[in-house]
């Protein structure tokens, strides 16, 4: 009988179905030299490239390695007509190597927002960086960040590095939403209020209805055949009123003996009432066909939604620190579960109603004019005082309706605050205070719940009596007509039941107008969101700067005479952090020093100080997103920077596993590719051996491997199979249907946090008090782990299938408060912050001389 551990390394070994593939490494004693162009070597041992490989062969010497100069590109539209891709030569660079270059789409295409590229780059001897360019399409639409891949293959006299085999191109929109026009109301973004943007409400929704129509991909074609569909349904409806004048004036009209020549069946009333009552029911056969093509093929409805949400999470995802304030979870929630479909709803597709009913309003009024002109009157005084009604409301409605939404989000807001702060309501004892707080605002928001619903009531009631008026006043001019001949019996009564059915379509309008004035204020909420700063233009500045710094570093500074893979010119740039100000709790004013700082790449950095002394900010200064506002801080753009916090956190929506290798650098369509051997070291020298984590997992295959059963089977858990025997904090007791993330200890999520940063295998890793809420005996093994990470270049690979030399040298900077300051022996640096803002001491532990180190403070 199989043990859990023997099936969930089943499953980690490849099993598919699931969101991410699992390979084992190639063994071999030596780099790989390929017969075929598409070998791609394993990135570090944690990526495996795709692509078949027939056979290989040992390599006598070593290979170049070819990749791109980085993950990520950035590019604005509009600033530069092209972007430029570097790509990089690692090795000793003798003779001449080549590979080829080419774009793939991502959520950028081909055609609208660059112009596909493909080529052979060539790297002759002595060359290091190259590069090609990729055309840029500027256009006047709106878009949130999008991109496309560059994917390097075929390589020549060369190796390609797995994981940078591939780089994303990020296109920066200048644009706005929903159209660049609003610029003046748009331009302090930061300070703009919703409301500001009801004075230009409907040139707002006129500009979100032309973007959906032209931007949204497939919406224009089916928005033309849905109005085509549409006017299926006027034509059979102006059929129906032929057919009953008809009907009662010559088929039923038996005094009339004229009548009889005019039958569809000469001489046949009874046949001639069947080909009616066949007439009016065969066109209903086409009607629904047609409503269920646009239901099942056009769907617009999902499109556009999708379209709208998938860009507002990516805008989001960008946003800088202050727009994310601006826009708490709770107001994101609404946009996306409400605002959105409501604008969808009302602000789009209802035009095709509102279009449908003004077309038979048409067709009625044809047939009004055409048979009685003097009944036309009602048409003309049907929309006039509609428009002076709703113009004369419209201000008050939107305020309500501003006022409606904001009540609802501050209750969401308060369950979504109870629920943060639940331990502190139940530790002081204030649930009925909260409880009466939580009352008060449901009784604010009743008062405006029944001012909107006043409103509503007295804004329903003109059409319907405009409607009973003008029906009165026809019966009582028109009846005459009747007696004297002038007007046909059922020709009065279809004027009759068009005037109500009249009333009913401006009715119809008329809500359907009230409906599109209500989209105003969610429509100027989306349009604030939309358009919020985001952090891509700092990250594209400090993106220039890395690739400026490093070009100007290995101009200036001459490479290694023996390099080779394993020591190359790209290895020896170091981390740079020039005249930056740190900021602290106790220290905020001008005076504060400033810090300059050289880090080799291959050292283990430890910063000490105590709680707020600045050890956040400074490590947050390294990572990409933690921009300094004064100094510089600089790294080589082929590092992959890992910032890995002191909090855990989880993607809860994922399994378990897809969590742990979520740090692994996927391909192109979201795969992941890991070593499932190389997980499972690194998770027994973390002691997360607990048989819940096997369990997680093992519910994970189920999901995703259904040949894989576990019925009824009694398993036998060999604890002693793995490393560690750290003493665990005990759990609180759950059901065991609980969700895995809930079963966690403290310890344990800690610990996984720290296992998918060393999966993760980056060039640069920023950990922030690795060391919390572990024992001593834990503690020891995790900073045991960054040596070995730092020193093996990676931790837990293989050197068979990927020997030392042919990887890249590994960083790691870590924190950890004073009581861990024995720690800082086995680190290369070591940096101690005071409490004034200022760096107590630098020390360069012993060293080799393949690891300096030096730090100077200003």
């Amino acid at each position: 009988m199989a043990t859990k551990e023997a099936l969930v390394s089943e499953w980690l070994r490849g099993n598919a179905g699931t969101g991410y593939r699992l390979l084992p490494q190639e063994a071999s004693d030596k780099p790989c030299v390929t017969t075929r162009v598409d070998k791609v070597l394993p990135s570090d041992g944690v990526n495996v490239g795709r692509g078949t490989v027939e056979t290989s062969v040992p390599s006598e010497s070593e290979q170049d390695i070819v990749q791109f100069m980085s993950r990520i590109f950035y590019s604005e539209e509009g600033r530069t007509n092209r972007v430029s891709v570097k790509v990089i030569r690692i090795g000793r660079l003798q003779g001449s190597c080549s590979v080829n270059c080419r774009t793939q789409d991502g959520s950028a295409k081909a055609g609208a927002k660059y112009h596909h590229h493909e080529s052979r780059l060539r790297f002759h001897e002595g060359e290091s960086v190259k590069s090609f360019e990729v055309e840029l399409i500027d256009d006047d639409n709106f878009d949130t960040t999008l991109d496309f891949h560059c994917h390097m293959e075929k390589p020549e006299n060369c190796a390609i590095q797995g994981d940078m085999s591939v780089s994303k191109v990020l296109i920066f929109d200048n644009d706005l939403f929903p159209s660049s026009e609003f610029e003046p109301y748009l331009q302090n973004i930061n300070y703009v209020e919703e409301g500001t943007l009801h004075t230009i409400g409907f040139k707002l929704l006129w500009a979100f209805i032309r973007f959906t129509f032209l931007h949204v991909p497939s919406i224009w074609w089916k928005s033309i055949v849905a109005i085509f569909l549409a006017q299926l349904g006027n034509a059979y409806y102006l059929m129906t009123i032929y057919l009953k004048v008809y009907l009662v004036d010559v088929c039923l009209n038996v005094k009339d003996e004229s009548t009889m020549e005019r039958l569809l069946v000469p001489g046949n009333r009874g046949l001639t009432a069947a080909l009616l009552g066949l007439a009016w029911v065969m066109p209903n056969f086409i009607l629904v066909a047609a409503d269920h093509f646009e239901m099942s093929v056009l769907e617009m409805g999902f499109h556009i939604r999708q379209h709208l949400r998938v860009n507002l999470f990516r805008k989001y995802l960008n946003y800088t620190r202050h727009s994310r304030a601006r826009v708490p979870i709770q107001d994101l929630k609404t946009s996306m579960m409400e605002d959105i479909p409501t604008l969808t709803r009302d602000g789009y597709l209802i035009t095709f109603e509102i279009l449908k009913k003004v077309c038979k309003v048409i067709f009625v009024a044809y047939y009004l004019l055409q048979k009685h002109p003097r009944s036309g009157i009602p048409l003309a005084i049907y929309p006039t005082l509609m428009l002076l009604w709703l113009g004369s409301r419209y201000k008050r409605r939107l305020w309500l309706l501003k006022k409606n939404g904001d009540g609802v989000s501050d209750t969401q807001g308060w369950l979504l605050h109870a629920e943060d702060s639940f331990e502190l309501v139940n530790d002081y004892d204030s649930r009925n205070a909260i409880v009466g707080k939580f009352q008060k605002v449901l009784q604010d928001q009743r008062k405006l719940v029944m001012a909107l619903k006043s409103f509503s009531f007295w804004s329903g009631i003109v059409i319907p009596w405009i409607t009973v008026i003008a029906t009165g006043f026809y019966i009582a001019t028109a009846g005459k007509l009747v007696t004297e001949g002038e007007l046909s019996l059922g020709s009065f009564l279809a004027t009759i039941n068009l005037y109500k059915d009249l009333g009913d379509r401006f009715l119809g309008i008329c809500a359907d107008f009230e409906a599109l004035s209500e989209v105003i204020d969610p429509l100027s909420v989306l349009t604030v969101q939309f358009n919020l700063e985001t952090d891509l233009p700092q990250r594209m500045a400090a993106h220039e700067e890395h690739e400026r710094y490093m070009l100007q570093y290995l101009s200036e500074n001459k490479p290694p005479s023996l390099q080779s893979v394993a020591e190359s010119a790209y290895d020896s740039i170091p981390i740079l952090m020039k005249d930056v100000v740190l900021r602290n709790r106790h220290n905020r004013d001008e005076s504060r020093s400033t810090i300059s700082a050289t880090t080799p790449q291959g050292s283990l950095v430890y910063v000490s100080g105590k709680s707020g002394s600045g050890k956040t900010s400074l490590l947050s200064m390294i990572t990409r997103d933690g921009l300094p506002e004064t100094g510089q801080v600089l790294l080589p753009p082929h590092l992959r920077v890992v910032h890995v916090s002191s909090m855990p956190s989880f993607v809860k929506s994922m399994g378990l596993y897809a969590n742990i290798v979520f740090g692994v650098h996927p391909s192109p369509d979201y795969t992941v590719y890991a070593n499932p051997d190389r997980v499972g070291r690194i998770l027994k020298r973390l002691s997360l051996h607990q048989s819940w984590l096997y369990d997680a997992i093992l519910e994970e295959s189920e999901d995703h491997v259904p040949h894989l059963s576990l019925e009824e089977e009694e398993t036998e858990y060999e604890e002693d199979h793995y490393l560690g025997s750290h003493e665990e904090e005990e759990p609180e007791e759950l059901p065991e249907e609980a969700p895995w993330y809930e079963k966690m200890s403290r310890s344990e999520a800690k610990r996984l946090h720290l296992a998918r940063a060393f999966i993760a295998n980056p060039e640069v890793m920023v950990l922030h008090n690795p060391l919390g809420d572990l024992d001593e005996n834990l503690a020891q093994d995790v900073a045991q782990m960054l040596r070995d990470f730092v020193d093996h270049r990676g931790l837990e690979l293989d050197d068979k299938a990927f020997p030392w030399h042919r990887r890249r040298r590994r960083t790691a900077f870590f924190s950890a408060n004073d009581v861990f300051g024995e720690f800082k022996t086995l680190a290369d640096v070591t940096c101690s912050l005071g409490d004034q803002s200022e760096v107590v001491s630098f020390e360069t532990c012993a060293k080799t001389e393949s690891k300096p180190g030096w730090w100077n403070c200003a």
